[in-house]
């Protein structure tokens, strides 16, 4: 019987947060140096996002997700600060804020999730303070499409940023032996180190 209920927990799918609130949302992005015709820039790719949701149902109850998208770089553009004035240098940075955040949600919505952690807060009585309310829940999907199951009294899933070759490509997320990576090509980013 305790083999049964091992089996079910380790392959059980994450749940889903339709109609959950969206607490925070931002991007998972790594940034490079890299020599181009306009000198030293600073390159940003964006290889997934990451939401945290709250259960309307249960005020205390929250789940973290991790989205995989295709990665997503933004090649900066020269703005020649001799010639341009401080209002056009900002409406320059303004309009590339934009045009990142609307493609941003437009790559947001062809992602797939592949980590999941929901756990549970309550208030400590003696401090004050927001205290985990029992285990942690993770889920990380493997390469294969499996997902991976286990409870944990702390954080289970570890991150590691990747590099190659001298360049920062992405964020490994691994639960035991299993993992999920988030990369970028390199040759996308264009330039030289």
């Amino acid at each position: 019987m305790q083999a049964l209920i091992l089996a079910i927990l380790l392959f059980q799918h994450p749940p889903s947060v339709e109609g959950w609130q969206t607490v925070t949302e931002t991007h998972y992005e790594v940034k490079n140096s890299l020599n181009s015709s306009y000198g030293t820039v600073v390159v940003l790719s964006a290889v997934g996002s990451l939401q945290v949701f709250k259960n309307p149902a249960l005020d205390n109850e929250f789940i973290f997700m991790v989205r995989k998208h295709p990665a997503l770089t933004f090649d900066p553009r020269e703005i020649s600060t001799k010639e341009s004035s401080r209002d056009e240098i900002i409406i320059a940075e303004n309009y590339f804020q934009k045009v990142k955040q609307e493609k941003l949600k437009e790559v947001s919505a062809l992602s797939d999730a592949v980590l999941l952690i929901r756990w549970k807060e309550k208030t400590d009585n003696r401090t004050g303070e927001k205290i985990l309310d029992g285990l942690i829940e993770n889920w990380l999907l493997k390469p294969n499409g499996e997902w991976i199951f286990e409870q944990s009294s702390e954080p289970a899933i570890k991150t590691e940023l990747l590099s190659e070759d001298g360049l920062l490509v992405g964020f490994k997320f691994s639960l035991g032996k299993n993992y999920h990576i988030l990369r970028l090509d390199p040759r996308h980013l264009g330039g030289s180190q």
